[in-house]
């Protein structure tokens, strides 16, 4: 059997692996949580050989535009953000204006002619040591 069919049977077992896997994780995660509540210290919930399940929390943000009051409260926040810009322009124009020259100076000062060469000689040094390597893409028509 060659190389090439045999990764494609070894990307469909693991396919075929990964949907069992989804297909279990809700009561998975239903019965770590019980776990949990039972003893919250540790989120360890589960360790079988070598292996061990942790129970982690990810925090999901809500979307603005999911969420009719918050795209209000964004709206409301934009619109007082455009009035203090409008009352406050000309000063925040100038102090822009400083910043940008004071980035400028910055860099002027942080910058040597050498640092400048050192700086092209890693850009081409990095450039000669770029490679590629080959890939392969498997996918299956549905």
């Amino acid at each position: 059997m060659s190389y090439l069919t045999q990764l494609i049977q070894l990307r469909r077992q693991r396919t075929a692996l990964e949907t069992q896997e989804e297909a279990i994780k809700k009561q998975a995660i239903q019965e770590a949580l019980l776990i949990y509540r039972t003893k919250p210290v540790t989120h360890k919930v589960y360790q079988s050989g070598d292996a061990t399940i942790l129970l982690k929390f990810v925090t999901h943000r809500p979307k603005p535009e999911e969420h009719a009051e918050l795209t209000n409260l964004t709206k409301q926040i934009d619109l007082e953000k455009e009035k203090a810009f409008a009352q406050n322009h000309l000063e925040i124009e100038q102090l822009q204006a400083q910043i940008s020259t004071l980035q400028e100076q910055l860099e002027q000062l942080q910058q040597t002619p050498k640092g400048e060469q050192l700086e092209k000689d890693y850009q081409a040094l990095e450039t000669a040591l770029t490679t590629q390597t080959p890939q392969l893409a498997i996918s299956f028509g549905i």
